[in-house]
């Protein structure tokens, strides 16, 4: 408690060595020798309009000194406030601080220099403000279709003019509850920016466009960017997805659908020589984004082999819209067929029974060797269900056997079944 005391007290005896930093100007008793110069502090002032810095002015009480305030400072000295372009007059020490009246519009920073005579020696003060920022928030991406929305931000120095400008081939916009596109004095926090598509993606290739921000004296020249950023806003491509139909081997009449983005011209086709009739509206606008129905025709499945074939699906612009398939997968067709007699008498009219099944609507043929006969007429196409045919036989003649083959063709569906005359 006693530290730093240095009353006396009456009839004692002291001896002492002080050391004293600074000016004690509440005690007119001591004395101080030296009057150390003026420290600013190395720190930086704050580029933000109303950064402040403070600067301890060690003058000896009653020294007088005066200094002439910059456009872009202003100060406060003893309660006091002194304006930018002032000057100030004062006596003894003082705490100055001061005040920037701006934002520095720049990115690099700025400084003042003050020469005060004080205690009959010039000093030089310097008062540096940090350069302005400005930072970008992330790049944007919109969906493909008209009216989808996305936001961004960016963050710049408090206080400086900022600017938002928007380029995107006509079909991107400020959203209805973007915030503002310019403003005197930005603010502390982040400032949203929200854009909108005003058409859909016509391609299937994403498009791009951005937001230039530019903020101080990037605002007003052109030529100096280092407080100019950009944020890419980019909308997707457009999309057509199709899907699969399982078709029977008959001939029928059949539907799918397909989806793609909203509000697109559509077109189908078939390749020239596909074995699918398109029978519905084959082009329309716009596209929904829901299902839409495509109803086609396919031919009897000619083959014992499962096939494909394809509905092209085309959205938006002609050349570099969206494409997509509708699979149309028809199941291979049947033919079976058997004989209740295969080796017949070498008698004449000697009679057998061929039993055959076949797909609907296949082309129908069936031959038979030179000495055999059919008794029943062949149908031009097959019903698909289980039909007999009769055949008899010439008279042999020969003393060897006759061997030959029942040939039955429905469409490329080939069977044989070989027949015997003794």
């Amino acid at each position: 408690s006693d530290r730093n005391n240095y009353d006396i007290i009456r009839n004692s005896h002291y001896t002492m060595t002080v050391k004293l930093v600074g000016i004690d100007v509440s005690d007119e008793r001591i004395t101080v020798g030296e009057i150390p110069p003026i420290v600013v502090d190395p720190a930086k002032m704050p580029a933000k309009k109303g950064g402040e810095k403070e600067i301890q002015i060690t003058a000896r009480p009653g020294q007088s000194w005066e200094f002439n305030m910059p456009a872009w400072l202003s100060a406060l000295l003893d309660g006091k406030e002194i304006t930018s372009g002032a000057t100030i007059t004062h006596q003894g020490p003082a705490n100055v601080v001061f005040k920037a009246t701006t934002a520095n519009p720049n990115a690099e920073e700025r400084s003042v220099s003050f020469n005060i005579n004080v205690n009959g020696t010039d000093q030089k003060i310097t008062i540096t403000q940090s350069g302005a920022t400005l930072t970008k928030g992330n790049d944007i991406s919109l969906a493909a279709e008209k009216g989808s929305e996305g936001e961004s931000s960016f963050t710049t120095t408090k206080g400086l003019q900022w600017l938002a400008a928007l380029s995107g081939d006509g079909w991107l916009d400020w959203s209805g509850t973007n915030p503002g596109t310019s403003g005197d004095e930005a603010p502390e926090e982040a400032q949203a920016l929200k854009v909108q598509a005003t058409s859909v993606n016509p391609s299937a290739q994403a498009r791009s466009g951005k937001i230039t921000v530019k903020a101080g004296a990037s605002v007003g020249d052109a030529a100096y960017t280092a407080l100019k950023k950009e944020i890419n806003v980019t909308q997707v491509g457009s999309e057509v997805t199709g899907g699969v139909v399982n078709v029977n081997a008959e001939a029928a009449s059949s539907q799918s659908t397909f989806r793609a983005t909203a509000g697109l011209d559509w077109a189908l086709s078939v390749a020239d020589d596909s074995w699918i009739t398109l029978t519905g509206s084959t082009s329309g606008t716009p596209t929904t984004g829901s299902a839409q129905n495509v109803t086609f025709n396919v031919a009897v499945n000619p083959s014992s082999s499962q096939r494909q074939n394809d509905i092209i699906v085309r959205a938006g612009n002609e050349t570099y819209g969206p494409i997509g398939t509708i699979k149309v997968k028809q199941k291979a067709s049947q033919l079976e067929a058997s004989a209740d007699k295969t080796t017949l008498a070498a008698t004449e009219d000697d009679q057998g029974t061929l039993t055959y099944q076949s797909t609907k609507g296949l082309p129908l043929s069936i031959t038979v060797p030179d000495w055999l006969t059919l008794i029943d007429n062949v149908p031009d196409t097959a019903t698909g269900d289980k039909q007999t045919l009769k055949y008899k036989t010439s008279m042999n003649l020969d003393s060897t056997d006759n061997t030959g083959n029942i040939l039955i063709t429905a469409g490329e569906i080939k069977q044989n079944m070989i027949v015997t005359q003794k």
